[in-house]
């Protein structure tokens, strides 16, 4: 007789760190990129200034400045600071088992 497969079971919803944290972290600081705005996406619209801040949040996931109108892809940062993320994501924690770790030990909300 073949032998039964073992299920998991999965227990609400999740938010993975190491993707989210760099997007969010886009919105708040311009991460090091010399910009118009020097308070982030989130202080532009805050303070009125919806062009500074769609030029900011363009150069950080695009990497085109929309002000010279030149392409860097190291300008990017936000873009190649989330695919670090995935891949940590993918990588460490599923690959290696962290995350159904963290799920086994009852840790709310978090996975790597």
């Amino acid at each position: 007789m073949a032998r039964r497969k073992k299920f998991r079971r999965h227990y609400g919803f999740t938010i993975p760190l190491a993707p989210t944290l760099p997007i969010a972290a886009s919105f708040v600081n311009n991460m090091g990129v010399q910009s118009i705005g020097e308070r982030g996406v989130v202080g532009d619209v805050m303070a009125g200034r919806f062009d500074y801040a769609l030029r900011d949040a363009m150069l950080l996931w695009t990497g085109y400045d929309t002000y010279n109108g030149s392409w860097n892809p190291l300008n990017a940062k936000a873009l190649w600071l989330t695919a670090f993320g995935v891949a940590i994501h993918k990588g460490v924690g599923s690959m290696l088992g962290l995350n159904r770790a963290l799920g086994r030990a009852k840790v709310p909300i978090i996975r790597i």
